[in-house]
């Protein structure tokens, strides 16, 4: 494995944790009805970036599964 590659495989298990913390936090915010009533724009806002955090996990997840293949085939 490369280096990046290594890198990536390390770092990339908490950084998913991350998002999936940020995406946990995210739908909260927006699951109170309230909160589009009193903050169209903010809770525009928070939907935006709750599309973004979900396409960045699916991001870093296909990484590492591309990461975790290619080291078991040179494991085999």
């Amino acid at each position: 494995l490369s280096y990046r590659d290594k890198t990536d495989l390390q770092q990339l298990p908490s950084r998913i944790a991350r998002i999936e913390e940020k995406i946990g936090s995210l739908e909260t915010q927006l699951s109170d009805s309230d909160f589009i009533q009193n903050d169209r724009i903010g809770f525009s806002k928070a939907a935006a970036q709750l599309e973004a955090a979900r396409k960045e996990k699916e991001e870093a997840e296909e990484r590492w599964l591309e990461i975790e293949i290619k080291r078991e085939a040179l494991d085999s």
